[in-house]
């Protein structure tokens, strides 16, 4: 390990959202505990959390394939390290983050109870809040890359990637009418 910024705030909160993610939506699912808390949608809603919960699993994975070694659930540079800046990390510096927050946003949508539906958007918060910026920080005093990566990417979702599409002539047809 080349360098460790991992504290135990980091431990915490890194474990936390297990609770969001699986013990929670598993209380709301099925005991009756939190009954109370329960509400219903249309049928509709749940076609909306496939798609975000199937995007964010997509999100995910893409990610641990295109880090490889890698990946780490702390803070942590590794040897022999450098900046990914191909595969879904072209687009997005934190693709995990944004895989886990569509996890969240999806989860409302597909179990119907306020506390297990918010339970991981509650959980996971507090960890990219109090993360990110420190990682931003320790890859840009770590990678003399990276500002400029980080310049010609997005922090979580592909809105820089999405303009260079749009602006092509291969999918001229995609434009708003009213830019041309």
């Amino acid at each position: 390990m080349l360098e460790d910024r991992t504290t135990p705030l980091d431990r915490i909160l890194t474990a936390l959202p297990a609770l969001g993610m699986f013990i929670a939506p598993a209380l709301a699912t099925w005991s009756p505990w939190l009954r109370w808390a329960d509400y219903s949608l249309d049928g509709w809603a749940m076609l909306s959390g496939i798609l975000l919960f199937g995007l964010g699993l997509w999100l995910l994975w893409r990610a641990h394939v295109d880090l490889g070694r890698y990946w780490s659930a702390g803070l942590q540079i590794r040897q022999g390290q450098h900046v990914v800046t191909d595969g879904i990390f072209r687009h997005i510096r934190h693709p995990l983050y944004a895989g886990y927050l569509l996890w969240g946003l999806a989860q409302p949508w597909l179990i119907h109870n306020w506390v297990g539906g918010l339970s991981m958007l509650a959980t996971f918060l507090p960890v990219y809040l109090y993360r990110i910026e420190r990682e931003e920080r320790m890859m840009a005093l770590h990678f003399a890359q990276y500002a400029t990566y980080a310049e010609a990417s997005d922090r979580l979702f592909p809105f820089k990637s999405i303009g260079r599409l749009m602006a092509g002539d291969r999918f001229r047809m995609l434009r708003w009418p009213w830019r041309e």
